[in-house]
């Protein structure tokens, strides 16, 4: 494990501090930890979806021109 310093705004500290005082974590450590844990875990989630909806495009045929589609458009309105 690593050592890291960070800064926050007084009002982020105060906050931490209440939260571990509540006994909702053990320390100020442990709730960055924790929130970065989450961070990651929804950065890798959302990544995952993004790649999929990529593919599932790669997969759904061949590719139709902007140009051609815009002026589908604008003829049927």
């Amino acid at each position: 494990m690593v050592t890291i310093s960070v800064s926050v705004p007084d009002e982020l500290k105060e906050y931490i501090d209440q939260r571990v005082a509540r006994g909702d974590y053990a320390s100020a450590e442990e709730y960055l930890a924790e929130k970065a844990r989450e961070d990651r875990d929804r950065y890798e989630v959302q990544h995952q979806a993004l790649r999929q909806k990529i593919l599932d495009g790669m997969n759904s045929g061949p590719g139709v021109p902007w140009s051609a589609v815009r002026t589908e458009a604008q003829s049927s309105t």
